[in-house]
């Protein structure tokens, strides 16, 4: 009697364990994705800001200022005298 309730908690503890590696492995699988769609985002942010940083020099330089209320209408500056 003593051997069958082992055995059938041996099966028990191999199943929890057989559980546990699932839910390791699905759990790093999904990190595994998200790491490469912050990568991925990232690289879309750094390319976001490289394209505001061309645009910001091409107001600099053809920006004709206007001012109303001592700040340019198109690029925002301020006047200072």
């Amino acid at each position: 009697m003593g051997e069958g309730g082992g055995s059938l908690s041996n099966k028990k503890n191999k199943r929890d364990n057989m559980e546990s590696e699932k839910i390791v492995i699905c759990a790093q699988i999904e990190n595994d994705k998200l790491e490469e769609r912050k990568r991925e985002l990232e690289r879309e942010i750094e390319e976001v800001e490289r394209e505001i940083e061309t645009n910001k020099k091409l107001i600099e330089k053809y920006c004709k200022h206007k001012y109303k209320n001592n700040k340019c209408m198109y690029c925002n500056n301020f006047f200072t005298s």
